[in-house]
């Protein structure tokens, strides 16, 4: 799955909504998004809108695809999602993409600490084998005088 990230979670629930509201929704039946920049002067036509809109939800129509909560159909032109009722109803119901969002946090803050314990294993891990062997030294070094000490007084 793609990593979501904090500002599409809004869009991806409007999806979502009203593909359960209508069944079948085509993405040129969603809102025109914010971001697309429109200036007074400029006439916009209805193909260069649905031609926007379809840029813009691309994205969001393979979230929703990988997450296999609803039915996408994504081509060049024609971008349409289907809601499987129950599925899609109980996603909703559990959570939506924000709880989601949350899960992925907690793996990704669950990873970073695997991360720093490997980091700090891999240090450990470096100074055992440059201390070992001075230490084993040490070890065979007093065996052999209390060897010595033990043999000189018998």
């Amino acid at each position: 799955m793609k990593q979501l990230h904090k500002e599409d979670i809004e869009e991806l629930d409007y999806i979502i909504n009203a593909c359960l509201e209508k069944g079948i929704i085509d993405a040129t039946e969603l809102r025109l998004p914010n971001i697309v920049k429109i200036t007074v002067d400029e006439e916009i036509s209805e193909r260069r809108a649905n031609r926007e809109k379809i840029d813009y939800y691309k994205r969001f129509f393979v979230i929703i695809r990988n997450c296999e909560i609803a039915i996408v159909s994504t081509e060049d032109f024609d971008m349409k999602i289907e809601s499987i009722y129950p599925d899609t109803n109980r996603f909703i119901e559990d959570g939506s993409f924000k709880k989601l969002y949350e899960v992925q946090l907690q793996k990704e803050a669950y990873q970073k600490t695997i991360e720093k314990g490997n980091i700090a294993s891999a240090t450990n891990s470096i100074w055992t084998k440059k201390t070992y062997w001075w230490t084993f030294g040490f070890a065979i070094a007093g065996l052999i005088i209390a060897l010595w000490a033990l043999f000189r007084t018998w």
